[in-house]
Formats: C-alpha cells, sequence, structure tokens
C-alpha cells in the first residue's frame, strides 16, 4: 500500500461541479483521507490506469465519460475498487444502471446529510481494504502450501539416496500425503497412526498441542500398561515442552488423552533413554511437540530422528495452513454479513427514505412556488408535513447508527439511579398526540410503590417509545393501548399492551432480528426500517433483562421487558 495515502484511505474524486469537488476535498481530507480530484471521465480514467485508490467518487454526469461509462470501465479493467455515483437527478432508471454495473452505493445531490455521505464512503474504503487483507491472507496461504510441497520435494530427493531406508521412506511419503492433503489436523492426526507405528517402529507416539485457553495431551499406544508409566510418558512430554517454549505447562489445566496402552516395566530413566520429539513451529508461531516412545534397549538412528522433524515440520506447516485457512473463512462470512447488511441498507435508502424525500421536495416546491397565493392554514399544514417526513427519515436513520454502534460493541450504558415510574409516565404522555390521531384510548397502570432501578435512562426511555408507538401503530381507530408495570421477585416487569392486529405464531420468533417484518400491518400506512425492535432488545440484553412478546392474530400483543433491581 502507499505509504503517502491517508490514514484511512486514498480516494478519486471525479465531479464537474467545482463547489461541491471543494466540499468532498474538505470534507474526506478532514476525516483522514487522501483526495485526489478530476473534473471530467478521461482525466478519472488516466488517474486510474497510473495511481492506485481504495475508492472512486464520481458524479454522474460529466463531459468526456460519463459516470456510468466510468464505472463499466472500472469493473472491466480495474477490478473491484468501489464506486460511488452521485447525481442531481432522481431517476430509478439511472440508479437501477447504476447497481446493475456494480456500484457500491448511490446518492443524490444536494447532500442534506455530510454524514451519510461520510458514512457511505467510509464503508466503501472499508470494503475495499478488507478486499485486499483477504487477497494477503490468500497469499499467505498459497506460500504456506508451497513450502509444504518443496518438503515433500525434499523428501523425494533423499529418498533417491537412501536405498537402505525405502521402507521407512515410503511411509514417510504417505504420512505427508495424509498431513498435506487434510485441513482437519485431527482427522490427520488419526490417520497417521499406522504410518508412525511402521515408520519407527515404536510402543507409542503423540503429539502436544499448545493453545494458550486449551492445551491438550494425546497418546498413542499398541497395548495395555501400567498406569505408572502412562504418567511418566505425561511427565516428560511436559518437561519437553517447557524446554521448547517460553509458555510453562502443568498437569493442572492439561487435557490428557489415552488411545489403547503398551505393556512393558519400563522405568523412567530407562524410558528418558528411548523418547524423541520434535517441535512444532511454522510461521513464527510454536504449536507443541510430536514425540515417539520405543521400549528397546537401543538409541533411535538418527535417520529415524531426521524422519520426525520432517514431519514436525510438515504438520506445523499443515496447522498453521489449518489456521489460515479458518482465518479467511472467518472474514469471508464477516465479509458476507457485511455485504448484507449494505444490500439492506441500499433497499432502505431506495425505497423507505425516497417516498419522505419526494413529498419534503413537493411540499417545498409550493411553498417556493404559491406561498403567497396560500392562506396560514395551508402553509402550517405544508410545513408540518415537511417536519413530519423528516423526523421520520431521522429516526430511520438514528436506528440504522443505533444498530451499527451497538454490534460494534462500542455501546456504553451511562446507568444511574432513576425513579422508573417517571420515565414511564412521561413516555406514556408523549405519545398521547399519537394515539388521539388515531382515536385509540391509552391506560396507565403503574403502581406508586414501584421502586428505583440503575439504567441508562436514554436507553430505556428508547426502548418504550418503540414499544408504545409500534403498539399505537398497529391498533386500529378505536382500540386501546395500555401500559403497565409491576414488580416480580427481583425484576421490574413492564407490559405495553394493544387490541391491535397482532402477530402469528409463526412469525414471532423473527422479530426482534434486524431489519424483520411480519404480514401484520400498520395500520394507516406507517412505515419502519424493522430494527427497532431488534435494537430494544440489544439494550434490554445490555440491562442483563429480558424481552419477549405473547400475541394472537386479529387479537392483539403484548410485549414485555424486564430489568433486574439492584443492577449496576
Amino acid at each position: 500500500m502507499d505509504l503517502n495515502r491517508g490514514n484511512k484511505g486514498r480516494i478519486l474524486i471525479a465531479e464537474d461541479n467545482d463547489t461541491i469537488r471543494k466540499l468532498l476535498t474538505k470534507l474526506l481530507t478532514s476525516n483522514g483521507y487522501e483526495v485526489v480530484t478530476v473534473d471530467n471521465g478521461l482525466d478519472a480514467r488516466k488517474k486510474l490506469i497510473g495511481e492506485s485508490f481504495d475508492m472512486l467518487l464520481s458524479d454522474i454526469l460529466m463531459p468526456g465519460i460519463d459516470g456510468i461509462e466510468l464505472l463499466k470501465e472500472v469493473k472491466t479493467n480495474f477490478g473491484d475498487i468501489p464506486v460511488v455515483l452521485i447525481t442531481g437527478h432522481q431517476s430509478m432508471e439511472t440508479a437501477k444502471d447504476a447497481i446493475h454495473w456494480g456500484a457500491f452505493e448511490y446518492i443524490t445531490k444536494p447532500f442534506h446529510d455530510l454524514n451519510f455521505v461520510l458514512h457511505a464512503i467510509k464503508r466503501a474504503v472499508s470494503k475495499s481494504m478488507l478486499q485486499q487483507e483477504k487477497e494477503s491472507l490468500i497469499s499467505e496461504l498459497d506460500k504456506k502450501n508451497l513450502h509444504l510441497k518443496n518438503v515433500v520435494r525434499e523428501l523425494d530427493r533423499k529418498n533417491a539416496r537412501l536405498d537402505l531406508l525405502v521402507y521407512d521412506l515410503e511411509w514417510a511419503m504417505k504420512l505427508s500425503h495424509i498431513i498435506t492433503s487434510d485441513i482437519n489436523v485431527s482427522d490427520t492426526i488419526e490417520r497417521m497412526t499406522e504410518g508412525i507405528f511402521e515408520i519407527f517402529d515404536v510402543n507409542s507416539w503423540g503429539v502436544l498441542f499448545y493453545n494458550e485457553k486449551k492445551p491438550s495431551l494425546q497418546i498413542f499406544k499398541t497395548c495395555p500398561a501400567p498406569i505408572s508409566l502412562e504418567r511418566n510418558l505425561t511427565d516428560i512430554v511436559i518437561r519437553d515442552f517447557n524446554r521448547f517454549s517460553d509458555a510453562k505447562l502443568c498437569h493442572e489445566g492439561l487435557e490428557v488423552n489415552v488411545i489403547e496402552k503398551i505393556m512393558t516395566k519400563t522405568t523412567q530413566g530407562i524410558m528418558q533413554n528411548h523418547y524423541r520429539s520434535a517441535s512444532l513451529k511454522s510461521g513464527g508461531n510454536f504449536y507443541g511437540l510430536i514425540f515417539i516412545f520405543a521400549d528397546i534397549k537401543a538409541r533411535f538412528e538418527k535417520s529415524k530422528q531426521h524422519t520426525l522433524s520432517l514431519l514436525a515440520s510438515q504438520l506445523a506447516a499443515a496447522i498453521e495452513s489449518a489456521r489460515l485457512f479458518e482465518e479467511v473463512k472467518e472474514r469471508n462470512l464477516k465479509l458476507k454479513e457485511l455485504s448484507d447488511y449494505k444490500d439492506e441498507i441500499l433497499n432502505i435508502a431506495a425505497h423507505d427514505l425516497r417516498s419522505p424525500l419526494s413529498a419534503i421536495h413537493m411540499s417545498a416546491t409550493l411553498l417556493d412556488s404559491y406561498a403567497d397565493k396560500m392562506d396560514e392554514n395551508e402553509k402550517k399544514e405544508a410545513l408540518e408535513g415537511m417536519v413530519t417526513k423528516a423526523k421520520h427519515m431521522i429516526n430511520m436513520l438514528n436506528e440504522m447508527l443505533d444498530i451499527s454502534v451497538i454490534e460494534s460493541g462500542k455501546l456504553e450504558l451511562k446507568k444511574k439511579h432513576t425513579d422508573l415510574k417517571g420515565i414511564l409516565r412521561g413516555k406514556f404522555h408523549s405519545v398521547t398526540p399519537y394515539a388521539r390521531s388515531k382515536n385509540i384510548e391509552l391506560f396507565y397502570e403503574v403502581p406508586d410503590e414501584l421502586p428505583d432501578v440503575i439504567i441508562d435512562i436514554s436507553k430505556i426511555d428508547g426502548v418504550l417509545d418503540n414499544l408504545l408507538t409500534n403498539a399505537i401503530k398497529y391498533t386500529p381507530s378505536g382500540g386501546k393501548v395500555k401500559l403497565k408495570a409491576t414488580r416480580e421477585d427481583h425484576t421490574i416487569q413492564v407490559c405495553v399492551e394493544d387490541t391491535g392486529v397482532g402477530i402469528r405464531k409463526s412469525e414471532q420468533q423473527k422479530l426482534f432480528k434486524k431489519f424483520s417484518r411480519t404480514s401484520s400491518k400498520p395500520t394507516a400506512g406507517e412505515s419502519s426500517t424493522g430494527l427497532g425492535l431488534a435494537i430494544a432488545k440489544k439494550i434490554v440484553d445490555l440491562h442483563d433483562g429480558k424481552i419477549w412478546v405473547e400475541s394472537q392474530k386479529g387479537i392483539g400483543s403484548k410485549f414485555y421487558f424486564t430489568i433486574p433491581l439492584g443492577n449496576d
């Protein structure tokens, strides 16, 4: 990666509007990005050919080459560079073209929320850097596999010179194939047993795998043996390990798995003379030991020790490869989760936010063009409609940001002793206008003796707001919504009950998941992101409480959550 890049990445901006270009440059450089700008598509193409970037931010309508054509060239000739397109047009056909040709994001100008623009760019650069990291890991994995192949070739070369050890080498090659052909290390160890016994003519062998959380020792034996021998062998393996590694092992915490046993009267001293081991090291990492033991008088030949070292090297490289494979697999799963999350956000932006934005635009245009012909009530109605739509969009964006913060693990609760009755009463009164607008009757059943709790006030207030507004949203005119609270053993239980449309039993398990929606529809056409209940569950979980629902289709729903008393 270019050392002259900004702390967060290198971005190419293609925008023919000088004002917007300067605005974006200032926004991105102030947030740690390195920015290169051009004012037309042809210059953008030249920059992409000659330089390296983490993403392209391009206007659609530009002289020379427009944004769509530039997007096509990027996807055809410049790999996986994320492209975010900007336009002042509201055409869905343009959006479809952008998405069809692989645009990462599609945003419109003028920019109403620079944080939204910055967030889109941040996700695009993150995707680019994750892709680079993935390719680096795959390259490292390829190097490890090449190392294994080189070890096998070295073994083949030595086989031609050691005629007296043909039998041993044939088995060594079989073991090498076992080690390199299976990514599952446990299966590999099981399959190696026959070959180890044949090559080394031993009574037992084994592997000690080092893991800080759970080190384990596997011992393979040919026939029964006294328990004392088993203990002695374990002692020697532990001492041997402590010579190889700075990490110190003892019997406590070491998981020992003995497969079959041997019969011998060998003492610990004699046993020491017929024990050999090799360390499992690869990529600068230490994974443990492989060891052999034979009930013989003579020491092991040097060739046997050399073969053991080769097998140890191959086994260590296989363990390293398996570790890298799991890391790549885990990162791929993370990338898929990020991609799915991005698709959901794009879906919300393309559908749920477009309608209120269009309504605000229409109201603003109406006021701009005909304000002098409108009476005060008409102006007030238009302005109130714009405010309502704007609040709806802000709530949706806040929910998307909230769930991102919670899932990143960066959310910190600010708990303090709180009069929960006051929170419940205040939230009950705040939703009263909404209920009246739908001709819904509200009931409040909270006892005066309700004890205080230790909570993050704003977060629990958000949970209450979500449950109460949902109850009103899904209850038809003339219905009822009730807020109740009771003390249950060591918890406070809050319930929001409604006589609304209800939820099918088969759909209730989806309620507290991200972007979940059921077949139940709001009674006045209201919309939502499908994030509110997911956020509520995570907040209640962080308070060590529980949240659940009881509902019948066509009858109504009861949403409960609990807060433990004395929670700190």
